[in-house]
């Protein structure tokens, strides 16, 4: 169990959307160039991404009016099935509760400062994990693309950026 800020639950999702946006851009893009045996390479690849990559679109449960509107509030189903309130997960708040002095309110908080430290701190390294593997398959697709365009446009496609 974890606990995690809204905040960084919403950005979490945006950067979801972002990867899975960016990787069908690529696939569209492959999909244009000519089928010859140079680009059979990253055609190949794509081919085998591109299952992978809807399934993982379907597997995070994101509904697709959220990619219009961008309203949170178009998230709150998803929030639901996934998250919880730290209150349902035995968590209280400090404020809500009357401790007898502040010597064993101090030793609470601070107990609690570590734990939650300790907890966004793992969640961090496995978000820094996947988001630093996914970059790279997107930019070895993306290098692969780029060199796939300039064997068949040159400096046409260059020149056109």
């Amino acid at each position: 169990m974890y606990l995690i800020f809204k905040d960084d639950y919403i950005r979490h999702i945006d950067d979801k959307l972002t990867l899975y946006a960016m990787l069908r851009q690529l696939e569209a893009a492959i999909e244009k160039l000519p089928e010859c045996a140079a680009t059979a390479d990253v055609r190949a690849h794509m081919a085998a991404y591109s299952p992978r990559i809807k399934e993982m679109w379907s597997s995070w449960n994101i509904p697709a009016r959220y990619l219009v509107s961008g309203d949170e509030a178009d998230l709150s189903d998803l929030m639901e099935d996934e998250l919880m309130e730290p209150e349902d997960a035995g968590y209280f708040c400090a404020e809500s509760y009357s401790f007898p002095d502040e010597d064993e309110s101090s030793d609470y908080s601070s107990d609690l400062a570590d734990l939650a430290e300790s907890y966004l701190t793992e969640t961090a390294k496995k978000a820094m994990r996947f988001a630093r593997t996914a970059a790279e398959q997107a930019n070895e697709l993306l290098n692969d693309y780029e060199d796939l365009r300039l064997i068949f446009y040159g400096n046409e496609a260059k020149d056109a950026q």
